[in-house]
């Protein structure tokens, strides 16, 4: 799962989509949930937190090489302290969010 969350900040950083366009495509491409409700990869980063995931992908990047090196947008995040729903703050915030990120398609 961990590179998938990665492919998908890829993408914000590489200004393919916004964070919004990249959840509402892989809920509707291919029904992504979390715990029943409807959630993008961006927001289940958000949920797990970004530290948590810089932290898995670099145990995996150890292990398998830099296949699996998180995306700089990651390492962005972190370092302004934005790591995901625990600060309020990540790919989607309090500030750019009305309500929750759970998709109601």
């Amino acid at each position: 799962m961990y590179p998938m969350l990665n492919e998908a900040a890829r993408c914000v950083e590489e200004s393919i989509a916004d964070t919004k366009d990249i959840d509402m495509a892989m809920i509707a491409g291919t029904g992504m949930t979390y715990k029943g409700d409807r959630v993008g990869p961006l927001a289940l980063a958000d949920k797990l937190g970004l530290d948590a995931l810089v932290a898995g992908l670099e145990g995996l990047e150890r292990k398998y090489g830099m296949r699996f090196h998180p995306c700089d947008k990651l390492y962005e995040l972190v370092k302004e302290g934005r790591l995901g729903e625990k600060t309020k703050a990540g790919f989607w915030s309090t500030s750019n969010v009305k309500g929750d990120t759970t998709f109601h398609i």
